[in-house]
């Protein structure tokens, strides 16, 4: 463009990151860490790595980064996306990662500019209260004693004893867990049974609702003891839709499904998921996690009889890729642990057969 003179020229400029996240702020010890960075460059990206460095070790693995831009999204950040993931920490893990970026000008640089970001697991402390269910965009599925169509979370007491819940807190936010706190002197909550929780930026209704509201694009929540440091049960969540709650199946399970007929204040086992199946049919096979995942992820499946199972993974263009499971197993709840340092990146599809019915979820391999 020459309409104008003495322009400035930004072509050896050096790539920035304008955007970064990551999932879950506080991960458990066998969570991946997913990263995403929104790059930009004005001439072009060559490349995007993790610099991690696990431990107190002096020594950095280098994650590769992949562009994976969300071609239906209008956000430019979205266009720009770049994803990587940090594998699990293991039991007490911490660790800290930095990113680096090599624009097609050959200008590097880094993020942040000084410093790098710390990572520490966080392993919740034994207790019978668990987040059960939520619903994040609530439009018109339940409304509260005031008639409106408010935000929820559902928590559950899976101990055997009875637990009081005043002076506990509730929190959205992983940089203030005493957000929320629970300050009525009859909170208790009995063996199995479930309380519902209006989160709606509304305390002056009084009783159950909190001073914040749940972000259907995706947030963190957690149970909090009363020291305000201690946490008793924590989600970090992705993008929510509309009158779709999300839980745990079957109650107080460390496996989530999504709900199209949710069951707030009631158990999930009578609830109806988005494929239409009542939760207490033959059997499920739930998401597995943690999804996208780096080397290694959990595959769970319930059982309501006894069935000869077959649990294979394929490709995208049909092809079998691994057999994980075939003989016959006990009713019950079951889980399998797939391996994947021999396979490359991509979408791949767990299926799950008996002689009756078969599944299918969709899992992302990261490296």
């Amino acid at each position: 463009n020459n309409s104008l003179t003495g322009q400035l020229e930004y072509t050896d400029s050096e790539p920035i990151v304008y955007a970064l996240n990551y999932r879950p702020k506080l991960p458990g010890p066998e969570d991946s860490i997913t990263v995403t960075a929104a790059v930009f460059c004005p001439v072009s990206v060559a490349g995007v790595d993790i610099a991690f460095r696990p431990g107190n070790l002096t020594v950095i693995e280098t994650i590769p980064m992949i562009y994976q831009p969300v071609l239906s999204s209008k956000k430019i950040e979205d266009a720009d996306r770049w994803i990587g993931v940090i594998p699990p920490l293991g039991p007490g893990g911490f660790g800290a990662f930095h990113i680096n970026i090599k624009g097609g000008n050959t200008a590097l640089s880094g993020y942040p500019r000084n410093g790098y970001i710390t990572l520490s697991v966080i392993e919740p402390q034994v207790s019978g209260l668990k987040i059960n269910e939520f619903m994040a965009s609530n439009s018109r599925t339940v409304s509260d004693e005031a008639g409106e169509f408010d935000d929820w979370l559902e928590i559950m007491n899976v101990g055997n004893q009875s637990v009081s819940l005043n002076g506990l807190y509730l929190t959205d936010k992983i940089d203030n867990f005493t957000k929320w706190r629970f300050s009525l002197s009859d909170s208790i909550l009995a063996p199995g049974e479930f309380l519902l929780i209006w989160c709606d930026d509304d305390e002056e209704q009084g009783g159950y609702h909190t001073n914040f509201k749940l972000s259907a694009n995706g947030e963190f929540l957690a149970i909090v003891a009363e020291d305000g440091v201690t946490v008793l049960d924590s989600i970090s969540f992705g993008e929510q839709s509309a009158d779709i709650s999300y839980g745990r199946y079957p109650d107080g399970y460390d496996a989530w499904q999504y709900f199209s007929i949710p069951t707030p204040g009631a158990s999930n086992d009578v609830g109806t998921s988005v494929n239409g199946s009542r939760a207490a049919t033959e059997f499920q096979l739930f998401r597995n996690y943690p999804n996208p995942f780096n080397m290694t992820t959990t595959i769970y499946y319930s059982l309501s009889g006894k069935a000869f199972v077959r649990l294979a993974v394929f490709d995208l263009s049909g092809r079998l890729v691994e057999s994980l499971l075939d003989r016959e197993q006990a009713a019950g709840e079951h889980y399998f642990i797939w391996q994947t340092a021999h396979l490359s990146s991509g979408i791949y599809f767990c299926e799950l057969k008996t002689e009756k019915t078969l599944r299918r979820i969709k899992m992302m391999l990261l490296k």
